[in-house]
C-alpha cells in the first residue's frame, strides 16, 4: 500500500504541474515578452536587414551542386541545418554539415541579433512558439528550404567507412552557398532505411543518403 501511495502521488505530481509554471506558460503564450513580428518596427528592421549586400559573397564557395537534404519534424519551419556526402575514394566519404548563416544579414550589434542572443533558441510552448529570429529570417531567408539557394557555414570532414575515424587534416569550415535538394522528415528517412512506409515500399534513397547512412553507422562507436 505504501508503494502504491508513493506511485499515485508521483503520478499526480507529474500530471498536475506547479501552478506557477502553468501561469508562466500562459503568460508567455499570451504574449508577455514576446516580439510581435507584425509590428511595423520589427518589419522595418527585418526589411532593412534583408536588403543588405552579402559582405562574404566573393568568398562563398558554391556547394549547390551537392545533393543536400534537411531532416526535421514535419511541422518544423526553421530548417537551420542540412547534410550532404560525396565519395572520397579508398572506402572514404566526405560528409558536409551545412548551417544556415544568419550573419549574412545580421551584424553583432543589430538589435535583432542582441535579442536572438538573449533568446538563445526558438522556444516551443504547448500551443505556440517564440522564434529566436523573426520568421522572415528564421523560417525564410535563413532557412534551408528545398529548391532555394541559402548562405551557409559548412563543416566538412572525410570519414573512413572501415573504422569510422576521420582523416587527419580533412576537417574544414567553409563560408558557402548551399541548396536543399529534399526536405525530409524523420519518419520518411526511417521508412527509406527500412524500405517500408505506411503505403508500402518507398523509393530507394539516393546515393548521397546511402553514403550519409554508411558514415553515420561507421561513426556510431565514436
Amino acid at each position: 500500500p505504501a508503494e502504491k501511495h508513493l506511485v499515485r502521488s508521483e503520478l499526480l505530481r507529474v500530471s498536475r504541474p506547479d501552478p506557477s509554471l502553468r501561469e508562466h506558460i500562459a503568460r508567455l503564450e499570451g504574449g508577455l515578452g514576446r516580439r510581435d513580428d507584425d509590428n511595423p518596427g520589427t518589419r522595418a528592421a527585418t526589411s532593412a536587414l534583408l536588403s543588405r549586400p552579402d559582405q562574404d559573397e566573393a568568398r562563398r564557395k558554391d556547394l549547390t551542386g551537392l545533393y543536400t537534404v534537411t531532416i526535421d519534424d514535419a511541422s518544423t519551419v526553421e530548417l537551420d541545418d542540412g547534410l550532404s556526402a560525396e565519395p572520397a575514394g579508398d572506402g572514404r566519404v566526405r560528409v558536409f554539415v551545412h548551417i544556415a548563416d544568419p550573419t549574412r544579414y545580421l551584424g553583432p550589434e543589430d538589435p535583432l541579433a542582441t535579442e536572438a542572443r538573449e533568446r538563445v533558441r526558438t522556444l516551443y510552448l504547448p500551443h505556440t512558439k517564440m522564434p529566436m529570429l523573426p520568421l522572415a529570417l528564421g523560417a525564410e531567408a535563413c532557412s534551408l528550404r528545398e529548391g532555394v539557394d541559402t548562405p551557409s557555414l559548412t563543416v566538412t570532414a572525410v570519414v573512413r567507412l572501415g573504422d569510422g575515424s576521420l582523416v587527419e587534416g580533412s576537417e574544414d569550415v567553409i563560408t558557402t552557398v548551399t541548396g536543399s535538394s529534399a526536405r525530409l522528415t524523420y519518419d520518411t528517412v526511417d521508412a527509406m532505411i527500412e524500405n517500408k512506409g505506411s503505403n508500402g515500399p518507398v523509393p530507394t534513397p539516393p546515393g548521397a543518403l546511402q553514403m550519409l547512412l554508411s558514415a553515420a553507422t561507421a561513426r556510431r562507436p565514436w
